[in-house]
């Protein structure tokens, strides 16, 4: 008997649904507060012109929280407590602002967080560590060309793009679904990836997913939570949480 090959691809999709279905949670962090954020947020507030020679000689992989950030994590961390008292497994980026968020959040787990490059913050190349300004004075025709292709597929070089980050974020959730199915699974990241994991665990499009980058940023120390269910047919899939993204701080530091 011949089958249409459109028939045996939905047949393996299905096959490996049922043979490796998701995590039963998934947590997304988003690293807390850097120095890094400060600095960003003092030049876009024009307070401050560019970002400073200390911030410019640390390497990106290198920056830590600020004070604010901390206190962010240790919120965050009782909202955890609260919600979600056992983790059955911690991944963090190996950048240090996610991991002094993943080491105050979840404290008992120390020891036990595993690095994963995907996790990494996106490549922003040439751009990286200048400010509007400077953007504009050094690499006009890149902002140029920013403007035209908009930030879902521009890329600097030496950078990324979003479809460069969701090819290494499809690999992480494969990865999930192959290695920790039916576990509650905590990974602490940056913005850019964790945009990513929505854009795929969402079904996202491009336009989508600029509007929700400016109407439901992912802010630090905000969470994504999905849940595994199974749909009419048994099939495993991920639900988000109405409440995405959560901000476990809101109301309590400004």
């Amino acid at each position: 008997m011949n089958v249409p090959n459109h028939v045996k691809k939905r047949l393996r999709i299905l096959i490996t649904s049922f043979l490796f279905p998701w995590p039963d949670t998934l947590l997304f962090y988003r690293h807390a507060e850097s120095v890094g954020n400060v600095e960003y947020n003092l030049i876009h507030e024009g307070k401050q012109a560019r970002y400073s020679e200390a911030l410019r000689k640390t390497r990106n992989m290198d920056i830590p929280l600020s004070p604010l950030g901390r206190k962010q994590a240790i919120i965050t961390k009782y909202w955890t407590r609260q919600h979600y008292p056992h983790i059955d497994k911690v991944f963090v980026s190996p950048f240090r602002r996610p991991n002094e968020t993943a080491e105050i959040v979840l404290p008992e787990y120390i020891g036990q967080f595993e690095e994963d490059f995907r996790l990494r913050e996106k490549d922003f190349g040439v751009f990286d560590a200048l400010s509007d300004a400077e953007r504009q004075e050094k690499f006009a025709e890149y902002v140029e060309l920013k403007d035209l292709l908009k930030k879902y597929y521009f890329r600097l070089p030496g950078g990324e793009n979003y479809p460069d980050m969701l090819l290494r974020a499809g690999s992480f959730l494969n990865m999930l679904k192959r290695e920790h199915c039916g576990e509650i699974v905590a990974v602490f990241a940056h913005s850019a990836i964790i945009e990513s994991f929505r854009f795929l665990l969402q079904g996202l499009n491009e336009k989508k997913f600029l509007q929700l980058a400016k109407t439901e940023p992912i802010r630090n120390t905000n969470v994504l939570v999905y849940t595994e269910y199974k749909n009419r047919i048994g099939k495993s899939k991920l639900r988000p949480s109405p409440l995405n993204p959560i901000n476990p701080w809101k109301n309590i530091l400004q």
